[in-house]
C-alpha cells in the first residue's frame, strides 16, 4: 500500500505546531493554517501545505485535516486527518490519527496520541503510539513526561523512546527550565542521553527589559573539548501592546555576527495572530528563502473591505523587495488616481500617489527603504470609488 503522508516526525511536529497555536489562542477558533514559500522564478507565493480545523459546540477542535500542495497535479492532495477526544474539563485526551492511501483511495489507520492530565489540568503525560498492520494493533513509539513546580511552571519534560528489544522506555533527551521569582522563564536546557549517560547540548538565556518584557534569548551550545558552554545565535524580540511583532536572529560565525533570519508577525484587532512571515539568509548568491503562514478564524472579518474594480489592474515589483519596488497599474479610462498604503492594522502610513492618469499602462517607482520589515497593504482608489487592495512584502537589507 502507499500512504501519501508525512514522516512521522514531520507529521508529529506539525500536529504539536497545531495544538501550541490553538492553545494560546484559546477560544479563537481557528479554520484553516495556510503556510507559503515565495518562488522567486515566478515572483509569486505558492501553496505548499494547508491545515483546517473543525470544532464541537464547546470550542473544542474535535478534527484536523492536513493537505499537501501538489505541484504537478496543481491542487490539494490529503495527508492525514486527526480526531481528537476531550475529558470532562476540556483537556485532549487523545488524538487519532488517519494517513491518505493513494491506492485505496482512502483515509486508513497511522498513528495515535494520548494525553494524562493532573488535578490541575496540567499534561503529564505525553503518548505516541503507531498502527501496526500485521498485528492490527497499536505499537509503543515515544513517552513525553513533564514535572512542574508549585506554581504550575513546567520545570522538567523528558522524552523516552521504545525499545521493542527490551520492552522498556530508554531516556532519549531532556530539556530543564528555570524561572525568576516573577515567573519569567530565564533558562532553558537540553540534555541527550547517550550511552547511559546525560550530555548537555544546547541551553537558551532569556533576557526582559526592564519592563518585564522578553526582549530575547540567547542561545549557546555545549563544547565537549573544551567542557563549557559557547555562544551561537541570538535572538532579539520587539513587542508592541504584548505581542511579539519581530524576531531577529543572528549567528555566531567564524567570530562574527551574521543576521540569519528575520520573523514578523501581524494581529488582528482582536490580538489574534492572522500571519506569520519568515526570511531565512541564504549564502550570498541565493535569494533569501521566504515562507509565511497565514491564519484564518471562523469569525474573522476582512482586513481591509473595498469594492473591488473591474476597470483597473494593480500590482508591483519586486514583491518582496528591500529599499524600493515599482508599482505597475493599468486603467481602462482615464480619471483620478489614489494610491494609499496601510499597515495590516488598517493605519495609513503613507499618500503614494494623488493624480490625474490617462488610459493606459503607468508605473510608480516607491522606495520603501524608510519602512520596518514587514507585510502592508496598498490600495489604488479611483474617482468612482471604486478600489484594489494588494499586498506588498518588505524585507530586511
Amino acid at each position: 500500500m502507499k500512504l501519501k503522508r508525512f514522516t512521522p516526525a514531520i507529521a508529529i511536529a506539525a500536529l504539536m505546531f497545531l495544538m501550541l497555536s490553538l492553545e494560546s489562542q484559546a477560544q479563537s477558533l481557528l479554520d484553516q493554517a495556510l503556510t507559503q514559500r515565495w518562488n522567486h522564478d515566478a515572483g509569486e507565493w505558492e501553496e505548499v501545505y494547508q491545515a483546517i480545523m473543525s470544532y464541537d459546540d464547546d470550542g473544542n477542535e474535535v478534527g484536523t485535516i492536513t493537505q499537501n500542495w501538489s505541484r504537478d497535479e496543481s491542487q490539494w492532495t490529503n495527508n492525514n486527518k486527526c480526531t481528537n477526544s476531550f475529558d470532562d474539563s476540556g483537556n485532549k485526551i487523545a488524538a487519532e490519527c488517519l494517513g491518505w492511501d493513494e491506492d485505496l483511495n482512502a483515509w486508513t489507520k497511522s498513528y495515535r496520541f494520548e494525553f494524562t492530565h493532573n488535578e490541575d489540568n496540567l499534561k503529564t503525560v505525553f503518548l505516541d503510539l503507531r498502527w501496526n498492520e500485521e498485528t492490527e494493533s497499536w505499537d509503543k513509539k515515544r513517552k513525553d513526561t513533564y514535572e512542574y513546580d508549585a506554581k504550575g511552571n513546567c520545570i522538567l519534560y523528558t522524552w523516552y523512546k521504545y525499545s521493542t528489544e527490551s520492552g522498556n522506555w530508554i531516556p532519549n533527551m531532556k530539556v530543564s527550565y528555570g524561572y525568576d521569582d516573577k515567573g519569567n522563564r530565564i533558562d532553558q536546557q537540553k540534555a541527550d542521553f547517550k550511552n547511559g549517560t546525560w550530555r548537555p547540548s544546547w541551553k537558551n538565556v532569556y533576557q526582559y527589559d526592564e519592563k518585564g518584557t522578553n526582549s530575547g534569548k540567547l542561545v549557546l551550545h555545549w563544547n565537549a573539548k573544551k567542557s563549557d558552554w559557547v555562544e551561537s545565535s541570538r535572538w532579539a524580540y520587539e513587542q508592541k501592546d504584548g505581542k511579539v511583532v519581530r524576531s531577529h536572529k543572528t549567528d555566531l560565525i567564524q567570530g562574527e555576527w551574521n543576521k540569519s533570519q528575520e520573523v514578523t508577525y501581524a494581529y488582528d484587532s482582536r490580538g489574534r495572530k492572522i500571519e506569520k512571515l519568515s526570511v531565512t539568509k541564504t549564502n550570498r548568491d541565493s535569494e533569501d528563502h521566504l515562507m509565511r503562514t497565514r491564519y484564518v478564524y471562523k469569525d474573522a472579518p476582512e482586513l481591509i473591505t473595498l469594492k473591488e474594480s473591474t476597470a483597473a489592474e494593480l500590482s508591483n515589483y519586486p514583491n518582496p523587495f528591500a529599499g524600493s519596488t515599482t508599482i505597475r497599474f493599468e486603467l481602462a479610462e482615464k480619471g483620478r488616481v489614489q494610491i494609499h498604503l496601510h499597515d495590516l492594522q488598517g493605519k495609513l502610513i503613507r499618500r503614494m500617489l494623488d493624480s490625474d492618469y490617462e488610459a493606459g499602462v503607468h508605473e510608480l517607482n516607491f522606495d520603501g527603504g524608510t519602512l520596518a520589515p514587514g507585510i502592508y497593504h496598498y490600495s489604488m482608489i479611483l474617482s468612482d470609488g471604486r478600489a484594489i487592495s494588494r499586498k506588498m512584502v518588505v524585507t530586511a537589507k
